[in-house]
């Protein structure tokens, strides 16, 4: 009896330590934006691919492809709704080969309205998978993206969307 209430107590502490571990955060932020995203990912600010940041996951480049979240800004006609961007999004990836739109709404994330999409398609030779937050303020659409293989899209999203929802426009 003695042994059971041995093993249960130590199941129950093992089960309290591994809920309660996190990874620890880091936070970017500069005068426009913060985001928060996992220690152990890479952050990269250089601009390359046009982007105002890129967050690369930890893992392992076994099929050419790291995970990543990144930030791109584009400009607008003045007093475009959030409706019309999404509209225009909409009809843009349907230019795009093999192109799905999965889910495409309007959300409130952080005190803004939000257009949020997640769609696939086949883009730099690759089967990606989107899930992207935007948002539209002073005439430019900030657009935070997720981009995963499809094949690895379920493995990263939990992450991905902790990621983009930490995304605070200033």
């Amino acid at each position: 009896m003695n042994k059971l209430r041995t093993v249960l107590a130590t199941i129950v502490l093992l089960i309290i330590v591994s809920c309660g571990e996190s990874e620890t955060q880091k936070t970017f932020s500069n005068d426009n934006y913060s985001i928060d995203y996992p220690e152990s990912w890479d952050f990269d600010d250089s601009g390359k691919f046009n982007t105002k940041f890129l967050i690369y996951s930890n893992a392992e480049i076994l099929d050419g492809f790291r995970e990543n979240i990144n930030l791109t800004v584009q400009n607008l006609p003045a007093n475009t709704t959030l409706k019309q961007f999404e509209e225009a999004t909409n009809q843009q990836l349907s230019q795009i080969p093999k192109s799905k739109i999965i889910k495409s709404n309007i959300i409130k994330r952080n005190g803004k309205d939000v257009f949020e999409i997640v769609w696939q398609g086949y883009v730099t030779n690759n089967d990606l998978k989107f899930k992207q937050h935007c948002y539209l303020e002073d005439n430019k659409a900030h657009i935070v993206t997720f981009t995963a293989k499809q094949d690895t899209y379920e493995k990263y999203e939990e992450k991905a969307s902790e990621i983009l929802n930490s995304f605070t426009l200033k």
